[in-house]
């Protein structure tokens, strides 16, 4: 963990509402994946975004006060809400929508609806304590509730908590919500060139100049590329002796999409 200062050196504060939120896209062929698509065909990549929106919903049922689907396009609410109680977790993740413009427009909407107490609201009421607000994508499937609970440890010693991408992205990003950091997010979201390698760095950089305490976790590597999938299935599969149901769920549905007899990385 890397960090502006020691957490130590800093008295925790005590969080109240914790909301966990997933921002994606419904599983529509050529929509999401299409790096991955370009070269396991675009249904086969659409499947493996459904299987890691699957893992994560499975694998983050109690994080937080509460969870989301964050979800781009409302059209598909009906399908996404078929799926998740046929994946029996639909008492655990409600559905929320992303608002219109571009990624940091919807995230920064995302956050001030999650940090701004709201009494008609019982997940935004007001509490003794501040809100706290964690959103990921669907691109690590292999996050976890330990994961998470480290990310809100953080914040009860920070004002922001990043999950450093290794393509210069993240993979998490959690606020805590105060009088100070309400003001100031908007500058974290704002032009950002998003998909580049830039995003870390120009969002570090906002943040510190902002006043802001910021804390890294641990570097994750997203899953776009047939490379970046061939070594998720080499992790699974040296776990595979004490895999979790819910992991090796996740092996078997990698494999069900690959081309047959091509290990990945190397289709036919």
């Amino acid at each position: 963990m890397s960090n502006d200062a020691d957490c130590s050196d800093t008295a925790a504060i005590p969080l109240g509402n914790q909301r966990l939120g997933l921002m994606m896209k419904y599983w529509h062929p050529g929509k999401v994946k299409t790096r991955l698509g370009a070269t396991i065909g675009y249904e086969q990549a659409a499947n493996l975004h459904r299987f890691f929106v699957r893992q994560l919903c499975d694998a983050l049922p109690k994080c937080g006060s509460a969870r989301s689907l964050v979800l781009a396009d409302r059209s598909d609410a009906d399908a996404l809400q078929q799926a998740i109680q046929a994946w029996q977790v639909g008492n655990q993740w409600d559905v929320e929508f992303q608002c219109p413009g571009d990624l940091g427009n919807r995230m920064e909407a995302w956050f001030r609806t999650h940090l701004t107490a709201d009494s008609t609201d019982p997940s935004t009421a007001a509490t003794d304590h501040p809100h706290s607000a964690i959103l990921i994508g669907a691109d690590c499937p292999l996050l976890n509730q330990s994961s998470i609970d480290a990310a809100w440890r953080t914040l009860e010693h920070a004002d922001v908590v990043l999950g450093p991408a290794v393509d210069g992205g993240y993979y998490l990003i959690g606020i805590r919500g105060s009088s100070e950091t309400l003001p100031a997010i908007h500058t974290w979201f704002s032009d950002v060139p998003w998909s580049t390698d830039r995003v870390l760095p120009i969002t570090l950089q906002r943040i510190r100049q902002s006043g802001h305490k910021v804390v890294l976790l641990e570097p994750r590597e997203d899953i776009d590329t047939i490379d970046e999938l061939t070594r998720l299935c080499q992790q699974l599969r040296s776990q595979q002796s004490h895999a979790d149901a819910s992991t090796d769920l996740l092996l078997k549905s990698i494999e069900s999409v690959l081309p047959t007899g091509s290990p990945p990385g190397h289709p036919s």
